[in-house]
């Protein structure tokens, strides 16, 4: 019989790896989208920042975005007026503040994304339709974690001297 520990760690390292994987196959999928549309990574990085925040009925200013990607505010200005340039975002005034922008990804731009994307989020409904909502919360609350604990880690690496 296997040793209890020995299992354990076999456990831990399969799903690392099974992580890894899938987080290369995201990347390949990303760089391929990110190819056919003339984009760069912070491109991307970008307009998802848009969508998530406008989804979430809190569009970002061009400030908010610089924050989230880290950018200066002048080189968000050039990804803001590139990603305008070409279709992506639409800047539009704050109806209680002109003086507020907010940003949104242009719906032609979303069609495309959501027609490339689309068969994603399919094979995503029909792997998570095998598992009860028990099991579903609980992946969910793992892949929280992670992208938390990911994000944690980025930002202690950004951070001058603690690396």
């Amino acid at each position: 019989m296997e040793d209890a520990a020995a299992v354990e760690v076999d456990s831990l390292r399969r799903i690392t790896r099974a992580h890894q994987r899938l987080h290369s196959a995201t990347e390949q999928v990303s760089s391929a989208f990110a190819a056919l549309q003339g984009l760069h990574q912070i491109d991307l990085e970008a307009l998802l920042a848009v969508m998530n925040a406008e989804r979430a009925g809190s569009p970002l200013t061009p400030g908010q975005l610089g924050a989230a990607v880290r950018l200066s505010s002048a080189a968000t200005t050039g990804l803001v007026d590139r990603l305008e340039r070409a279709g992506h975002l639409e800047r539009r005034r704050d109806d209680q503040d002109r003086r507020r922008v907010h940003l949104y990804y242009a719906d032609a731009s979303m069609k495309v994304a959501q027609q490339f994307f689309g068969p994603l989020g399919k094979i995503s409904s029909e792997l998570l339709a095998r598992y009860t909502p028990e099991q579903r919360e609980l992946i969910m609350g793992y892949l929280e974690a992670a992208a938390d604990g990911m994000a944690a880690h980025a930002r202690a690496l950004e951070e001058p001297g603690d690396n």
